[in-house]
C-alpha cells in the first residue's frame, strides 16, 4: 500500500481498430472509445525528471513540433493492466509505456504497482 496519494487513477482499454490501409496492430487503438478497467484506483502521479525539461521532450521535424509528455505513476493493486492499456489522471490519457511492475513492499504490507505513462502531442 502506498503512503500517500495525489491522484485518481481510471486504467483504460482501447479497442484496436483498422488504420487507413486496412491494417490492425497494437499501435492502432481507438483511444476515443477506450472502456474504463476496473474502477478508479487511487495513486500518485510525477513527471519523469529524467527527460529533457522535467518530464517534456520536443522534437520539430518538417516544422511541425511534438511534445512528449512522460510520468511515473504507482498505485496500489487493483485490476489487471497490460502494457497496451493507458491511465486517466484529471482529464489527461496517457498511454502506458512498457511492462506495468508490481513491488513488494519490503516491510510485509500490500504491494504497488509502478508504470510509465506517456502522452505525444502534434
Amino acid at each position: 500500500m502506498l503512503p500517500f496519494y495525489t491522484h485518481t487513477i481510471q486504467f483504460v482499454r482501447a479497442p484496436i481498430v483498422a488504420d487507413a490501409h486496412g491494417n490492425r496492430s497494437a499501435d492502432t487503438r481507438d483511444w476515443a472509445n477506450a472502456e474504463p478497467v476496473g474502477g478508479p484506483v487511487r495513486g500518485c502521479v510525477q513527471f519523469n525528471a529524467r527527460l529533457t525539461g522535467l518530464g517534456t521532450r520536443e522534437d520539430t521535424t518538417n516544422g511541425r513540433e511534438m511534445v512528449e509528455d512522460s510520468v511515473w505513476a504507482w498505485v496500489d493493486p487493483g485490476p489487471t493492466i497490460l502494457s497496451t492499456d493507458g491511465f486517466q489522471v484529471d482529464d489527461t490519457l496517457y498511454k502506458i509505456a512498457g511492462e506495468p511492475r508490481e513491488m513488494a513492499d519490503p516491510f510485509g504490507g500490500a504491494a504497488h504497482m509502478m508504470l510509465v505513462g506517456t502522452r505525444v502531442r502534434g
